[in-house]
């Protein structure tokens, strides 16, 4: 997340939450990665099938309770969508690059893991700039509503394929 992000999120938490304090915008964004933090390091024996299908199951929920206070202030949805987005993102996180290494032949692991990275930032960095296109021409709501239901498409279509898929 950019200066520019959390600033932008700051203003957003001020105006939706009437929460002028930039600290509590901060610790929601701390909550988010230490929670996906503990989520990893509280899971190591978790397999990389079992782990993608809670990561796609609890990105669902999230996705809505972080919409919440953009149409009802409510910090406890805010902070309990924050808390399961940081379980999906560090389970999808770690599970995928675990996935990935499972089937990634020795010889051309590193390439494999490599473009894996490239897919990821790509993945966080697209969102980013399409919410901040759509908003600006339109406004917050309808380009967050509309981001998260591609994301909620696109994890519904993911769950089922992973779904289908025997553990290994």
């Amino acid at each position: 997340m950019t200066m520019g992000d959390r600033r932008q999120f700051s203003r957003a938490c001020a105006r939706k939450l009437h929460n002028q304090n930039h600290a509590a915008a901060g610790a929601i964004v701390a909550e988010l990665f230490a929670v996906g933090t503990l989520a990893i390091a509280l899971t190591p024996r978790l397999t990389s099938h079992r782990g993608l299908l809670i990561a796609l199951a609890l990105l669902l929920p999230s996705l809505l309770l972080l919409l919440t206070p953009e149409l009802q202030p409510s910090m406890l949805a805010l902070l309990i969508g924050t808390a399961l987005a940081g379980i999906a993102t560090g389970f999808g996180y770690r599970c995928s690059l675990q996935k990935i290494n499972e089937i990634a032949t020795e010889d051309q692991r590193a390439e494999i893991v490599s473009t894996y990275l490239i897919a990821c930032y790509c993945g966080v960095s697209i969102p980013v700039i399409g919410v901040g296109l759509v908003a600006a021409a339109t406004n917050p709501l309808l380009a967050d509503s509309l981001f998260a239901g591609i994301i909620a498409l696109m994890a519904i279509i993911a769950l089922l394929v992973e779904w289908k898929i025997s553990p290994a």
